[in-house]
């Protein structure tokens, strides 16, 4: 689509449910009845009219809109993601637009590593930090969109990327554990769950530690794919179709982060182990408990159970009182950490936490 003397601007909000999810980027010309340009979930805008005062800057170079730019790695995949490939099948020379929140000035390592994996040629990327009048302005439909099921043209789009990064890429039947135990959000005793994974030959992999590039070429070549649940899963949707089956431990309740819409058809099997007794968290400004922040604590028997199921057997080696140990020293060490955090002073936080480590002889200390 082409627009013609089209402002674009920072973003004064981004992934904030409660002012809005999307505000920023083009204002474009009767934005209400827009749909193919604004951003969209489930085939429906999901973003806010942006407002500017008028730029004293103007760019004639005919330049393409590619979205927003955000710190979390799952958006940044999940939402913000899903232009980049039809970008670059129609176009190889124009300025790629990309915007960033208000306030910031370079793009964070969560876009770079995607751009780079997509072959984006960074000399073409223009961040947006300041509104601007583009005197022409492109923008291609998003191929993959939040809630839709992705369709074969777009993931035979992303095999052909996957094997331009990796042509030798050879498979295995190597069973893999994604952790977040390092992570503030996890689940505890965490740790203790892997340190039983090693011992059954199991290789644990720490997301946050590796390039995206080192991440994805992990799970292209494993037979099992362990997740513990959060963003790491969204790394799969950059890979097309893969041989793995993947085992995701959910962190809350019955949560499969979008999965059943873009996972299913890229991978060999999909299975959830549901085992999330309570989240120790918190309160949103709201009242309501801040999960996504949240330490989880688990049912290990019903994971010790359901992994047995697939062949991995953790009994032999599990002590009871050990993972006990681990579980209130994480517990212990994440509350540090959260009391640190400005929503650890909003209404009902104190409380919520003073009520929810009683039961695990634990005392708020701060």
């Amino acid at each position: 689509m082409k627009f013609e003397n089209i402002i674009v601007g920072p973003f004064k909000h981004l992934l904030e449910y409660k002012e809005s999810f999307h505000v920023g980027g083009p204002l474009w010309p009767e934005f209400q009845s827009q749909t193919t340009a604004r951003h969209c979930r489930a085939g429906c805008p999901f973003d806010t009219e942006p407002s500017y005062e008028l730029p004293k800057t103007t760019e004639n170079r005919a330049s393409i809109w590619l979205g927003p730019a955000c710190r979390h790695f799952g958006h940044q995949i999940y939402d913000f993601s899903g232009r980049i490939i039809p970008t670059l099948r129609e176009s190889d020379e124009e300025p790629i637009l990309i915007g960033l929140r208000t306030g910031q000035q370079s793009l964070p390592p969560t876009i770079a590593g995607v751009l780079n994996w997509y072959g984006v040629n960074v000399q073409r990327v223009k961040i947006i930090n300041t509104p601007i009048i583009y005197k022409e302005l492109y923008v291609f439909p998003q191929e993959e969109q939040p809630l839709l099921k992705p369709n074969k043209q777009y993931l035979d789009s992303l095999e052909i990327i996957t094997n331009t990064n990796y042509p030798n890429i050879k498979h295995t039947e190597e069973i893999l554990y994604i952790s977040r135990s390092k992570m503030h959000a996890h689940m505890a005793g965490e740790s203790y769950i892997e340190d039983l994974l090693k011992l059954s030959g199991i290789k644990i992999v720490y997301p946050e530690t590796l390039t995206l590039k080192q991440q994805l070429g992990y799970y292209l070549k494993a037979g099992t794919l362990i997740f513990s649940e959060g963003s790491a899963l969204h790394g799969l949707q950059l890979l097309g179709r893969i041989k793995a089956n993947v085992i995701v431990i959910n962190r809350r309740p019955q949560s499969n982060l979008g999965l059943e819409d873009f996972l299913p058809d890229r991978v060999n099997s999909l299975n959830y182990i549901d085992s999330v007794k309570e989240i120790i968290s918190s309160s949103k400004i709201t009242g309501l408990p801040a999960l996504a922040f949240g330490i989880s604590i688990i049912d290990h028997e019903k994971v010790l159970e359901e992994l047995k199921k697939y062949g991995i057997n953790l009994y032999k080696h599990f002590n009871y009182a050990t993972y006990m140990k681990v579980l209130k020293k994480d517990i212990s060490d994440w509350v540090t950490e959260e009391i640190k955090a400005p929503r650890s002073k909003n209404p009902g936080s104190r409380d919520r936490l003073i009520y929810q480590l009683k039961k695990y002889d634990l005392e708020l200390n701060s």
